[in-house]
């Protein structure tokens, strides 16, 4: 087409103007007048440098180069310099200062002013309006001129398109005797945000979109128009606290000049009685409850963070969406809770490999699937999913195509499925540790189904009492590892080729290959009686007795060994007992948070008062700040040494004598940076230590 061949030439050429007349309607302001000019007889006709036209469309590459080569080079005594804005009432005011460097004798010049809508990656350059009645009178060698020409403003033209085209001709000849175009000169102050309301507290991420694009150097935000300079950067993000209309200030500057414009009421922070759509930002208890009404999404270049504490409903059916990050930062006392009067459709994360976290979260009424994550990443710690169900994934934990997913120190019980009321794992690589299934009930199994190539780590469950026709545990075409594990059923624990996976020291109620596998009562506290829903397993004690044959029981290698006691060397910390050999099920390893001693139980002794403090903790590898902080009160001097979820050391960093602070670059004992996840810190000293857990993300 012409058109194509035309902006193909002016993409390839800087000093090519093009103007596209839109003859059917809505037609371009001024086309008529313009296609009579040339004595146009058909559409398309294409003229350049006012007298080569061109009628048709075949071959226009070739002959709209021709014309080029022809116009290129040619001397002009004009000039023009050109500037394009806003006047004080928002009209698009286009300047042109016109100047004669030599004596010219013509008559009929005039000047054409055009807006158009330029947009070279569409093929478009297209006339918005027009105005060509302006005469020149200049003739003089040095004589100068300057016209201004207003256009009204629309709200459909979006600035960064728009451009001011200034054409001088021969009226006579028809010669265009010069051109010139140009997008926004003048300093205007442009805001673009990714979302203007939501519930507190609102993250918003905002965006400079003021002109002239490249000539800005300077950039002060007040987001509340308080008189604060809140942000210098280009595109700042800021979370609304309070509920309210909010007022935003923009002020740039070019280094030589400086502009500002506010925006009233750009943002609106809602309540969190009627919760839906886009949200970012962070949410805390002092605006409990949020009340979900419909479905939520994080978009993939932001994150919600939901503080300890916590409270959310959600409306039946309405579920919440992850396409960026979510981080569920509850604590032990003070739990997030989401749950529903009715039933929702739980979390759903679709390709969202940041690094997702949901800690000491409490779960529950869900309908398809608590926790749905496809090919995406997420670690989820310390929760408890009860009371959910679907009809054909994991009641619990859904996950199909994940490779980056830690699923830790978690009770995952009475739910249920046609699947598994547990986790269920297509084509995905978990590492499982720590964590109680029971009392789940599935048609295909109890509590997990391992099918199509996935090849989780199962260490240090219990997983017992779940409900189903077949087996416990589900596995096809797929090769899982159990290690350390309390395995307990009425049917059999697993249904699948047992001969291709790895089982080791685990107490299991089916006798299994592999090395260290016994069967007998493992002599919890006080489990739930038997298998089935109507037990709820959220009230057993799945604590070992202190006769328990799986204390000791598990793998004797020393990366799967309990935490130590420090005042007791050679036995384990609390909850695990016995000797520092791995207790299988929930209490055992080296990826259990230490409990409080029970006070009757005179053969624990309690842990030691010194504290250690680690910051940041998360710690973001990409953040500005570059090592891991460690303080110790109460004790100066020792080591602290750096564990895995495995119980491997990884680094070691030794204190100075009365030294109370220590730094780690994040880097193992052979420099290399550890991968993002869980690890634990162990300050000792002569017969004390004290533990702390770490967090690094990528």
């Amino acid at each position: 087409m012409a058109r194509d061949a035309l902006i193909q030439l002016a993409s390839e050429h800087d000093d090519v103007v093009p103007l596209i007349w839109q003859m059917s309607e809505p037609a371009s302001p001024g086309g008529s007048e313009r296609f009579q000019l040339y004595g146009g007889e058909a559409y398309p006709l294409s003229v350049f440098g006012g007298n080569l036209t061109y009628q048709g469309e075949d071959d226009a590459v070739t002959q709209f180069g021709d014309f080029y080569d022809q116009l290129t080079g040619e001397e002009t005594p004009w000039n023009i310099d050109l500037h394009f804005g806003l006047d004080s009432q928002d009209n698009y005011q286009i300047s042109a200062d016109i100047s004669l460097e030599d004596t010219i004798s013509a008559d009929s010049i005039n000047v054409f002013f055009a807006l158009t809508r330029h947009d070279l990656s569409n093929y478009s350059s297209l006339v918005l309006n027009s105005s060509f009645n302006d005469t020149l009178m200049i003739t003089d060698s040095g004589a100068s001129v300057t016209i201004d020409k207003l256009f009204d403003y629309s709200e459909y033209y979006e600035l960064t398109s728009l451009r001011a085209v200034v054409i001088i001709q021969n009226m006579q000849t028809r010669e265009i005797l010069q051109s010139a175009q140009t997008g926004i000169t003048q300093l205007i102050p442009e805001i673009m945000v990714n979302l203007n309301s939501g519930p507190a507290s609102l993250g918003v991420y905002f965006q400079s979109a003021s002109f002239p694009v490249d000539n800005i150097s300077m950039w002060q935000w007040d987001f509340q128009n308080d008189g604060i300079i809140d942000s210098y950067e280009e595109s700042p993000y800021w979370v609304f606290e309070q509920p309210g209309l909010y007022d935003v200030k923009l002020m740039i500057s070019d280094g030589e000049s400086r502009s500002e414009k506010t925006f009233p009421e750009m943002i609106e922070v809602l309540g969190t009685d009627d919760v839906e759509g886009t949200v970012l930002g962070v949410w805390s208890p002092q605006f409990n409850p949020y009340h979900i009404v419909d479905d939520i999404s994080i978009p993939y270049y932001g994150e919600l963070v939901i503080e300890p504490g916590t409270e959310i409903i959600i409306d039946y059916n309405k579920k919440i969406n992850v396409y960026g990050r979510i981080d569920i930062s509850g604590t032990i006392e003070e739990p997030v809770i989401l749950t529903s009067d009715a039933t929702w459709k739980g979390i759903k994360l679709l390709n969202s490999l940041q690094e997702n976290r949901i800690e000491y979260a409490e779960i529950t009424n869900t309908n398809l699937s608590a926790i749905n994550a496809s090919y995406s990443s997420i670690e989820i710690l310390n929760s408890k999913f009860y009371g959910n169900t679907s009809g054909s994934l994991g009641a619990a934990i859904n996950l199909l195509g994940c490779d980056d997913v830690l699923i830790h120190g978690n009770m995952i019980v009475n739910n249920s499925s046609s699947m598994t009321g547990g986790i269920a794992l297509r084509a995905s690589h978990p590492f499982i540790s720590n964590n109680i299934i029971a009392n789940n009930e599935g048609s295909m199994a109890g509590g997990l189904v391992i099918r199509d190539g996935s090849a989780p780590v199962v260490i240090n469950n219990i997983i017992a009492y779940n409900d189903a026709p077949i087996a416990a545990i589900f596995v096809d075409e797929s090769t899982p590892e159990f290690i350390n594990n309390i395995l307990l059923d009425d049917v059999d624990v697993f249904l699948g080729n047992v001969d291709d996976m790895r089982i080791d020291y685990n107490l299991s109620s089916q006798t299994l290959p592999g090395t260290g596998n016994f069967y007998a009562d493992p002599l919890f506290i006080n489990p739930t009686p038997a298998s089935g829903l109507e037990y709820n397993a959220l009230e057993a004690d799945w604590h070992l007795q202190i006769n328990s044959p799986a204390i000791d029981a598990g793998d004797p290698s020393e990366e799967y060994n309990d935490l130590e006691d420090s005042q007791n060397p050679g036995y384990a910390l609390y909850p695990s007992l016995g000797a520092v050999r791995n207790d299988l099920g929930f209490y055992g390893g080296p990826g259990i948070i230490p409990e409080v001693v029970p006070a009757d139980d005179d053969d624990i002794v309690p842990a030691n008062s010194v504290v250690l403090i680690s910051y940041p903790n998360p710690f973001f590898r990409q953040s500005s700040r570059s090592q891991i902080n460690f303080a110790i009160e109460g004790a100066d001097g020792g080591e602290v040494n750096i564990y895995n979820l495995k119980g491997q050391k990884i680094a070691s960093l030794e204190m100075e004598q009365r030294a109370t602070t220590i730094s780690w670059d994040g880097n193992n004992k052979f420099d290399k940076p550890v991968s993002s996840g869980i690890y634990f810190a162990r300050w000792q000293k002569d017969n004390l230590s004290v533990n702390k857990k770490l967090i690094i993300l990528d």
